[in-house]
């Protein structure tokens, strides 16, 4: 937000709506960390990872087999007083046909070892870096779905005690209109009240905030937005 008027500043600022409870039901947690599984894009990222390490692992090992060539040559002779015409007579005569098999056997292949040990410790490590994240998900998720709970209770809460301090404010009001209590206690009261509503409204934004974040944490934020990405 940047206004383009002076003394942008000193402009009211009108609320439009305010906070609300969202008609929200949560699942299970087991279901959330389940979806969470599937829908992380970095846990995905870290499975390709593992599978081109894998591949990786294949490769390197296939340095350390034998490896055996077939190859066949085709070849003839022509001779004549122009190329045109020798090309002609190639395959007339002298043509011949070599063909064979060359096997190649690594003796001491240090280098192709250690490349191949190599790529299987970064498997490994990339496997273990998975399931490292994966844990980290799945509690990440588990406390976000904790802090909905805790979020939605508190809003029942705060609803409470604003009620009853309006309950009071309005008992000293009347008080007050009889000559039974004075302007402190009013304003007093009044200050209460306020406050109540005050953390009422921060209830709720607070809830809306953990539901945010449980959606995030899951990864799936952006589709319960209708945001549909590539993948």
């Amino acid at each position: 937000v940047s206004p383009k008027k002076e003394n942008a500043w000193d402009s009211p600022v009108n609320l439009l709506d305010t906070p609300s409870q969202p008609d929200f039901n949560l699942d299970t947690v087991k279901s959330h960390v389940e979806l969470g599984m599937k829908s992380r894009p970095d846990l995905a990222q870290a499975r390709i990872a593992v599978e081109k390490g894998e591949l990786e692992v294949a490769r390197t090992k296939n340095g350390l087999l034998p490896k055996l060539d077939v190859f066949i040559n085709l070849g003839a002779t022509g001779y004549a007083d122009s190329f045109g015409t020798a090309s002609r007579n190639v395959f007339d005569k002298d043509s011949r046909i070599t063909g064979g098999l060359t096997l190649t056997y690594p003796l001491g292949n240090y280098k192709a070892g250690a490349g191949a040990q190599r790529a299987v410790y970064s498997r490994m490590q990339q496997e273990e870096a998975l399931r490292n994240m994966e844990l980290l998900t799945e509690q990440n998720i588990r406390t976000a779905y904790v802090t909905v709970q805790r979020s939605r209770a508190q809003i029942a809460a705060s609803e409470e005690t604003a009620r009853l301090r309006k309950e009071n404010f309005n008992a000293e009001a009347q008080k007050y209109n009889v000559g039974r209590s004075t302007s402190y206690d009013v304003a007093r009261a009044g200050r209460d009240l306020l406050e109540a509503q005050l953390a009422e409204v921060r209830s709720i934004v607070d809830y809306l905030k953990s539901i945010l974040t449980l959606y995030r944490e899951e990864g799936t934020l952006l589709e319960r937005r209708g945001i549909q990405t590539v993948r």
